[in-house]
C-alpha cells in the first residue's frame, strides 16, 4: 500500500467520522429544540384549557340568565348573545387542545412546522372570533347591571347606534386579520397571548430545518 492509498483511507475515515458526528449534532439539536418548542407550546394549552372552563362557566351563566329572563325580550337575547359566543370558544379551545395534544414532534420537521402552523392559523381564526363580541358589548352590560345591580340598564345604553358605529369597526379587523397579515407587527401585537407562543416555536424549528436542509445537501453532494 503507498502513501496516497494510505492518505485516502485516513480520509475516508476522518470523513465517515464527521459525518457521524454531524448527524449526533443534528440529533441533539433536533431533541433540544424539539423540548424548547413543546415548552412554548404547553402555555398556550394552558391558555387554552383556562379558555375553555371559563367559556363554559359564562355559557351556563348566559343560559341561565337567558332563562331567568325569557319574559324581556333585551334580557333574553342578551343572555343567549354571550352563551352562544361562549359555547363557540369552548369549540375553538377544545379544538386547539386536541391539536396541541396530538402534535408529534419525533415525525419529520417539516410536518411538525405545518401542524404548528395550522394551529397558528386556527388561533388566529378564533381571535377574529372573539372580537366579533366588541359591538354587542350592551349584552354584558346588561347581564351583569342585572345580576350585580339588579338594575336593568336598558334605558341607559344607546344600543342601536353603539352597535351600528362598533361593527364596521370590528367588521374591519376581522377582515384584516387575514392569514396574509398574520406577521405584521400590528397583528402580532393583537395576539399575544393567542398564538405567540406558537409563532415562537416555529422560530425554534427554523434553525433546526435549515441545519436540517444544510446536512442533506452535504451528505448530497458527498454522494
Amino acid at each position: 500500500m503507498n502513501d496516497i492509498e494510505r492518505m485516502q483511507q485516513l480520509w475516508k475515515k476522518q470523513e465517515e467520522t464527521i459525518n457521524q458526528n454531524v448527524k449526533l449534532s443534528l440529533e441533539c439539536l433536533k431533541e433540544v429544540k424539539s423540548q424548547k418548542s413543546a415548552s412554548r407550546l404547553n402555555s398556550y394549552l394552558y391558555l387554552n384549557i383556562f379558555s375553555l372552563i371559563a367559556g363554559c362557566a359564562l355559557a351556563a351563566v348566559g343560559s341561565y340568565f337567558a332563562i331567568q329572563y325569557q319574559a324581556s325580550t333585551h334580557l333574553l337575547i342578551s343572555g343567549s348573545l354571550i352563551a352562544l359566543w361562549s359555547l363557540a370558544l369552548c369549540y375553538g379551545a377544545i379544538s386547539q387542545i386536541q391539536r396541541i395534544t396530538k402534535l408529534n414532534y419525533a415525525g419529520p420537521i417539516y410536518d411538525v412546522q405545518r401542524q404548528l402552523q395550522n394551529i397558528r392559523l386556527s388561533a388566529l381564526f378564533y381571535l377574529k372570533l372573539s372580537l366579533m363580541i366588541v359591538p354587542f358589548y350592551w349584552a354584558f352590560a346588561l347581564v351583569w347591571g342585572k345580576v350585580f345591580m339588579g338594575v336593568d340598564l336598558i334605558h341607559h345604553l344607546n344600543i342601536v347606534m353603539t352597535t351600528f358605529v362598533l361593527l364596521p369597526i370590528a367588521a374591519c379587523i376581522y377582515w384584516a386579520l387575514s392569514p396574509q397579515n398574520i406577521d405584521k407587527p400590528w397583528a402580532r401585537w393583537l395576539m399575544q397571548g393567542a398564538g405567540s407562543q406558537v409563532r415562537k416555536a416555529l422560530e425554534d424549528l427554523d434553525e433546526l430545518r435549515e441545519f436540517e436542509s444544510e446536512v442533506s445537501g452535504k451528505e448530497g453532494v458527498d454522494n
